[in-house]
């Protein structure tokens, strides 16, 4: 059911004769309403959403003469900071990154919570964002086929591609991306963050429009150009929220400095159904990833 993996990229299965996590709680959702009475009226002001704590009672070791090394081994393992804790549930998967409230440390037949022969724990997860999936769209340019004329480009979205038919007088620079964000926010946000990156060559400066129902909802763009083996990489993501110039070696510079200020920047992805319009040269590539969220799994 659970598995956590540390900042180093190692995971360790929290669901194992050696190391089983049982009883969690907090896995829930609560939300603090504010009112403003009215005669016999409570007109809603403001809704807050409570910060997730996960707590799991810890068995450790399948034995007694095991208990102690997997106590210790699993210390280790926390020492690196922030989590993320993966949630299995009737062939779904969701994510939420976390760090460490508390860990108990009892004897074995003394525990906090019952007496055994192994190490009896209490584990303690502070989240610090929803639950979430990444979902990627890519826009991959193609070489032209004349059974398709002017209008067929390919799309990926996740688990599989799609095709989206895009009118042939559309301008060759303008390249659309559809998205259907299937996040649940409960109203109490807007968007979805995102990450978005632009592969060069691209000799006009790039940006980007994101339209629903007709109107324009978010906007981004960039006072800079890209070489061919250079690529732009802006994220939106409130934890880590950046724009980086990289080169070919790795290298990057960060080049929020050079973001056109007078749009929305750092653009979030809405709920639902929506369009993203990319300004950028015929040959340039350009793929987004965002979290599809849930505050209640």
């Amino acid at each position: 059911m659970f598995k956590l993996t540390n900042a180093r990229g190692e995971t360790v299965d929290i669901n194992t004769p050696s190391l089983r996590s049982y009883t969690p709680t907090g896995l829930g959702l609560q939300i603090t309403n504010s009112y403003s009475p009215y005669e016999t009226y409570f007109i809603p002001t403001k809704s807050v959403l409570s910060q997730g704590i996960m707590q799991v009672y810890m068995k450790f070791g399948d034995i007694e003469s095991q208990s102690y090394q997997s106590f210790s081994d699993f210390a280790q393992f926390l020492a690196y900071q922030p989590y993320t804790l993966e949630y299995d549930f009737d062939d779904n998967t969701f994510y939420r990154n976390a760090r460490l409230q508390s860990l108990t440390k009892t004897e074995i037949g003394g525990s906090t919570i019952d007496a055994f022969d192994r190490l009896n724990e209490i584990f303690t997860l502070e989240f610090i964002n929803n639950w979430y999936n990444n979902k990627t769209a890519e826009y991959k340019s193609y070489n032209a086929d004349p059974n398709l004329g002017q209008y067929a480009k390919i799309y990926s979205y996740t688990y599989q591609p799609y095709y989206v038919y895009q009118e042939s007088n559309r301008p060759s620079n303008e390249k659309v991306m559809s998205l259907n964000n299937k996040s649940q926010y409960f109203g109490l946000q807007s968007g979805s963050p995102s990450v978005i990156t632009v592969k060069g060559p691209c000799s006009v400066n790039p940006t980007w429009t994101v339209v629903q129902n007709g109107n324009v909802v978010a906007t981004d763009g960039f006072v800079l150009t890209l070489t061919d083996n250079q690529k732009l990489v802006v994220s939106s993501y409130p934890e880590d929220q950046y724009a980086r110039l990289y080169n070919p070696d790795g290298s990057y510079v960060d080049v929020s400095q050079l973001q056109d200020y007078t749009k929305t920047n750092f653009v979030q992805i809405p709920e639902g159904e929506s369009t993203v319009l990319f300004y950028l040269d015929a040959n340039s590539d350009v793929n987004i990833t965002f979290k599809e969220e849930r505050l209640l799994v």
